[in-house]
């Protein structure tokens, strides 16, 4: 409804439509009551106490929910309305709303003392206080469950986690041992095999052969090939301290073969025969 701005006029007639509809109210017509109202709120809207009055006779011809419209109107345009608490919680507790009719006759009480809402807030606030503890104890177990059930998801998550976690260790500790790692020398199952013996000694196997190598025999024979003997304190062919030497990077290459011209082909020799025996 669109607050307007009523004359002088409109609001005098209004007021005498208030009384002429209190009027009827007190004889026991709310209905007509309500219909005088109705036309002094459409002169002048800005009027507390119609709605108001008009809310009182809902409350007695068990209209709550007319009422609670008309009482909340009239709180918007006076929120101090101690009046308007009163009827509100009296539609509030036709609807069996105790808990908020209890509420609204003590807001009344704080406005405006009155000994009508002593005796409602007596006869109710035993019921009122039932209400909000069972509401209390409502929201206090939802709470819990939220609670418990952000707990259990919080668990849940971390064990996912720890599981992922354990998984990936387990993955690189089986890389390790297949190889992956960085030990050069971790070789599963065992040293390589290589096929045909130790390379260069002698063609037998890895096992076989090595109690009965005869290591200065075996230099004798290819020393010679292996790339300048043995280097001191190293295996052959390969460089040892620094006494032993100059380095495969140091050494000086190879003198290679003067190149030789190749000779030139002897000229056939020319025999003289003798003449004289030709005579």
């Amino acid at each position: 409804m669109t607050k307007k701005e009523p004359s002088e006029e409109e609001q005098d007639e209004a007021m005498s439509l208030r009384g002429k509809g209190m009027g009827m109210m007190s004889e026991g017509n709310n209905e007509e009551a309500i219909n005088l109202f109705t036309e002094g709120i459409k002169l002048d809207n800005s009027r507390t106490v119609l709605f108001v009055k008009r809310a009182t006779a809902y409350v007695r011809l068990q209209k709550p929910n007319a009422a609670i419209r008309d009482a909340k109107k009239a709180l918007e345009i006076n929120p101090d309305s101690a009046a308007a608490y009163k009827v509100l919680g009296k539609a509030e507790k036709l609807l069996g709303k105790w808990d908020d009719a209890c509420r609204h006759f003590e807001e009344a009480q704080k406005i405006d003392y009155d000994d009508e809402m002593v005796e409602l807030i007596r006869d109710i606030k035993p019921i009122a206080t039932k209400i909000r503890e069972h509401k209390l104890a409502v929201e206090r177990r939802r709470k819990e469950k939220e609670l418990k059930e952000r707990i259990k998801r919080v668990k849940k998550a971390q064990e996912a986690q720890a599981k992922a976690k354990a998984e990936q260790e387990a993955r690189e500790k089986e890389e390790m041992k297949s190889g992956g790692g960085p030990n050069m020398f971790n070789f599963a199952g065992g040293m390589p095999n290589f096929g045909g013996g130790m390379p260069n000694f002698g063609g037998g196997g890895a096992g076989g052969g090595a109690e009965n190598f005869d290591f200065e025999a075996f230099m004798k024979k290819h020393g010679a090939s292996m790339g300048g003997g043995m280097g001191a304190g190293g295996f052959p062919g390969f460089a040892g301290d620094a006494d032993a030497g100059p380095s495969a990077e140091t050494a000086a290459p190879p003198s290679q073969p003067e190149p030789t011209t190749a000779a030139a082909p002897e000229e056939p020799k020319v025999f003289e025969v003798p003449t004289d025996d030709l005579d």
